[in-house]
């Protein structure tokens, strides 16, 4: 949980300038910038320390929250183990939770590694004035933002039964 707590509380730009530092600087690892999966390596391991310590943190609380239920209690009465309690009802309904968290902060790390994204291109819309352009990305977000909430519904579903629309 330290590693979550450090992901969540460091800023995602001190995070970047530091791995760029380290690994693309001194020990010449990966590019600074370019093209090519080696430009995406410190990018991602950026964005996605942030969102480890999210859900690191969001699936410890729902487990917490979802071991101290009554039907666990009853699972472990019926003489089940505590790895199949855990596997087959404690993670079912503790999933639900962390599957919303699917859209991060991605415009400070653009902007950090000068990879070319909507998150950059809308920055960049907006100082220039170009509000066609706002307007193009804004509809484009929430259109994904919609998509990726239905398909996350759909997977409730799934995951727990109980969940009907």
């Amino acid at each position: 949980m330290t590693l979550a707590l450090a992901g969540l509380s460091l800023p995602s730009f001190w995070i970047g300038m530091i791995l760029i530092q380290v690994f693309a600087t001194q020990l010449g690892w990966v590019p600074v910038l370019g093209t090519g999966l080696e430009a995406l390596i410190l990018p991602s391991i950026t964005l996605g320390l942030f969102l480890a310590g999210g859900l690191a943190r969001l699936v410890r609380n729902s487990i917490i929250e979802v071991m101290a239920q009554d039907y666990i209690r009853t699972a472990y009465a019926k003489g089940l183990t505590a790895t199949r309690v855990v596997a087959k009802h404690a993670m079912r309904n503790a999933i639900i939770p962390p599957l919303t968290l699917l859209i991060g902060g991605a415009v400070v790390t653009e902007s950090v590694f000068a990879r070319p994204g909507i998150g950059h291109l809308l920055v960049l819309a907006v100082l220039e004035k170009d509000f066609p352009l706002v307007q193009g990305i804004v509809v484009l977000t929430t259109t994904a933002y919609v998509a990726i909430n239905l398909v996350i519904d759909i997977a409730y579903g799934i995951i727990d039964p109980r969940v009907q629309a």
